[in-house]
């Protein structure tokens, strides 16, 4: 029998895939409207308010490689963002009260918030749109927030 309590970080890892792909199904059916989900704040608060280091930072590197094969961003852009933004919630998740629900809701918002916000900026540094609206983007934050 396999002791899964040492590898807590699969379980979790798989979890986070498992997300990830449910939320691109929305993505897909929400194209018309044109709105995106970010969701790699729940990843990084999750991870980082409930996992170590070095499990949570693991838990977090096959689907943010996922997202980056398939971004026109560079390939490691949200896996570096993800990474900082779960260093910040795990460095300071004693300020936090981990068993609270509402904490870590609170937690993913500003992390995905912020990982949002680094999306935006490198899209904006590499590719530069020419129809940049940010009423647009507002949206879309908001929708990820939901």
């Amino acid at each position: 029998m396999i002791d899964l309590s040492k590898h807590r970080w699969m379980i979790v890892a798989i979890a986070h895939c498992a997300l990830y792909f449910i939320v691109s199904q929305i993505n897909h059916y929400m194209t018309p409207f044109t709105l995106n989900a970010t969701i790699f704040g729940v990843f990084a608060g999750f991870s980082g308010l409930c996992l170590g280091y070095l499990p949570g930072m693991l838990s977090l590197i096959p689907v943010a490689l996922i997202f980056d094969s398939r971004s026109p961003l560079e390939f490691g852009t949200v896996f570096i963002l993800s990474s900082l933004s779960f260093s910040l919630v795990y460095f300071f998740r004693r300020q936090f009260r981990r068993e609270s629900k509402a904490a870590g809701a609170i937690v993913s918002l500003i992390a995905n918030a912020l990982i949002f916000t680094g999306i935006t900026l490198f899209v904006f540094a590499t590719l530069k749109p020419a129809n940049a609206n940010f009423l647009y983007i507002l949206a879309n934050l908001i929708w990820s927030s939901l």
